[in-house]
């Protein structure tokens, strides 16, 4: 008995591209938002609560960051970050990039 899979193959490529676009745009928004929001000021608790929120938003949307217990969620994902060396460098790292990318663009207005 012979299967035939062309129908399948092509469903299955056609949700793997469709996954891929989705996360390119979150990764975009992603970086939209830390090029918007970061600013050198900023301790590093703060930049890695902007990072987190950011993250967050590009995924999920910005409703998600309105639901109970955000607030809660995010502080103990931040506590964890900041108290991590290694995850706290490489926060330090991302936000870096984008603040330098934003001064870079001429946007000085923070």
């Amino acid at each position: 008995m012979e299967v035939d899979l062309g129908p399948q193959i092509i469903s299955d490529f056609s949700i793997r591209k469709k996954r891929t676009r989705r996360r390119l745009a979150s990764a975009v928004r992603f970086s939209d938002i830390l090029q918007e929001r970061l600013i050198p000021a900023f301790s590093a608790k703060e930049i890695i609560t902007h990072i987190i929120i950011a993250a967050i938003e590009a995924s999920f949307g910005a409703n998600f960051t309105s639901g109970k217990g955000f607030d809660k969620m995010v502080g103990t994902i931040v506590e964890t970050i900041v108290t991590n060396s290694n995850f706290r460098r490489q926060a330090l790292i991302v936000s870096s990039y984008y603040i330098e990318k934003k001064l870079k663009n001429g946007k000085t207005n923070f």
